[in-house]
């Protein structure tokens, strides 16, 4: 489950409005509204002052719901056929962030590791834009 559904599930079940976990978390109402909304993904540091409003671990943000019934999830077989052909930074970021078990180097991510990465493939998407763009300028 993606962490947009995750966040509404988690505030309605706790019939708080997006108001009232502004308030509790002193994050405003229209950013907490962008990620329910999938406008926006929330630093690890966002992250954590929801979890904590919410009364939840941040890990539960980033987890699976039910990491053994992956097989038979459309969600999950939907994501896994899309990974060959992702184009856009936020799906990209999506995937990593839904993923349990990422590693690298042989080892398990951290959250703050997963966050980490999102964001350094966002930043390098927006460098090589950046790039693109000079380049078209220079052939003009």
């Amino acid at each position: 489950m993606k962490i947009s559904k995750k966040l509404r599930a988690f505030r309605t079940e706790q019939k708080l409005t997006l108001k009232e976990l502004s308030e509790k978390s002193g994050i405003s109402l229209s950013f907490i509204s962008d990620i329910e909304n999938d406008r926006r993904t929330p630093s690890i540091e966002k992250l954590k002052t929801l979890a904590s409003a919410l009364g939840v671990p941040a890990s539960e943000f980033l987890e699976e719901s039910n990491p053994n019934n992956k097989i038979n999830n459309p969600d999950f077989n939907k994501e896994k056929n899309a990974v060959s052909k992702i184009t856009d930074i936020k799906e990209a970021m999506e995937i990593i962030l839904s993923q349990p078990g990422l590693m690298l180097n042989g080892k398990l991510l951290s959250d703050e590791s997963k966050i980490a990465l999102a964001n350094a493939i966002k930043m390098g998407l927006a460098y090589a834009e950046q790039q693109q763009e000079k380049e078209k300028l220079k052939d003009k």
